[in-house]
């Protein structure tokens, strides 16, 4: 049996080494980093949870699910694409936001315990769920 949060600890470290690629789309740590400085210097931030340990990941953070859940959350998908909106941020960055977002999906989805938790993936498998749609690739 596969256990999802140490799993996507894995994939953020994994993503954070070497960036992943997804067709012509590169997909790097690089935008979150970039995000988190322009996040972090706004009086009002997107992204308030995002702190320099997960961004650079000191000794031992590594092993951290927390960490690595919160930097691959949907709250930081959305400051990304925002900043895309925004011009802020080069549009190539759009590819990172999407895979964030697949991913905490894709977490909530393995790890979901409650019948009714808010989220279209944060509850458990059921014939009117999305789940099945979700994971379809085309």
């Amino acid at each position: 049996m596969f256990d999802p949060p140490h799993l996507m600890k894995s994939l953020r470290n994994n993503f954070k080494r070497n960036g992943f690629k997804n067709g012509e789309h590169d997909i790097s740590w690089n935008f979150i980093e970039k995000f988190y400085e322009m996040d972090s210097a706004l009086p009002i931030r997107m992204a308030p949870k995002l702190t320099k340990r997960h961004i650079t990941i000191p000794a031992f953070a590594d092993l951290s699910v927390k960490l690595a859940m919160q930097a691959l959350s949907h709250t930081v998908a959305a400051g990304i694409y925002t900043m895309v909106q925004l011009k802020a941020l080069d549009p190539v960055a759009s590819a990172t936001a999407d895979f964030i977002d697949y991913v905490d999906k894709l977490f909530n989805y393995f790890n979901s315990r409650n019948l009714y938790r808010k989220g279209p993936m944060a509850h458990p498998l059921s014939p009117s769920s999305g789940h099945v749609s979700f994971l379809q690739i085309d």
